[in-house]
């Protein structure tokens, strides 16, 4: 037969011919301990013969290797209860590491949901906040307009009653030329310094008024960055909880 080795072997002093595919020291090995056995019945007994010797031995041997076959169903069977104890356990710690992490994230989403929240409340008040300067920057916007108004149809009176005046080019108004002037027009001299000061007033009032508006101008800018920094990071914290989710 290809593939098999041919031997010759000696059992009970009787030869015999076979092939097998294993190699000639363990098929000497397995002659030498059926010669074994028979020697010792043949030993032990006067009566048994080779035959019987051989009829026991192989009894023997049969009963052996049943036995063996018993013992490793045995331990196979015990294996698989190992394995299923062993893949219960698994299940079991990964159930267990599961309710964990579950937990875990659980715990996150709320954090992360008083975080928002948090947010949320920093955002509106932020934004109210930003109305309210807006509203403000919105009437100190309306009254500079008015007294810039203002300030304009004092400019033109001034223009007008100069040229109704007509003074000369070399020639400057004295005091009296102007109360002359005043009562001409039909206001005293203490009106006309009144609303000289008045006017100086609101001119150093409308130069503060601008310079806070200034002020207000950049402070609205810094809270429009602010509300947009925000408003990017309460969107990507709701990614972030959607996709956790």
């Amino acid at each position: 037969m290809p593939g098999y080795n041919s031997f010759e072997v000696n059992i009970g002093g009787k030869k015999y011919k076979l092939q097998t595919d294993e190699n000639q020291d363990y098929v000497k090995k397995i002659e030498s301990l059926i010669n074994t056995k028979i020697n010792q019945y043949k030993t032990a007994d006067k009566k048994f013969d080779n035959y019987s010797s051989l009829i026991f031995t192989t009894f023997v041997i049969a009963d052996k290797y049943l036995k063996v076959l018993h013992q490793l169903e045995i331990e196979k069977k015990l294996n698989q209860e190992v394995m299923s104890l062993s893949e219960v356990k698994k299940i079991k710690d990964e159930h267990s590491q599961f309710k964990i992490d579950l937990e875990h994230t659980v715990q996150e989403k709320d954090q992360y949901l008083q975080e928002l929240i948090q947010k949320n409340s920093d955002l509106n008040i932020l934004t109210n906040k930003l109305n309210e300067y807006e509203k403000l920057l919105k009437e100190y916007e309306e009254q500079a307009a008015q007294e810039q108004q203002m300030k304009q149809d004092e400019q033109v009176a001034q223009v007008q009653q100069v040229i109704q005046q007509q003074p000369s080019e070399q020639e400057q108004p004295s005091d009296h030329q102007e109360e002359q002037h005043a009562e001409q027009a039909g206001i005293s001299t203490t009106e006309i310094k009144a609303l000289k000061n008045r006017l100086l007033a609101y001119e150093i009032l409308l130069k503060e008024k601008e310079e806070e508006l200034t002020v207000y101008e950049e402070l609205n800018r810094e809270l429009e960055q602010k509300n947009k920094k925000m408003s990017h990071d309460v969107f990507l914290l709701r990614e972030e909880i959607e996709l956790r989710d």
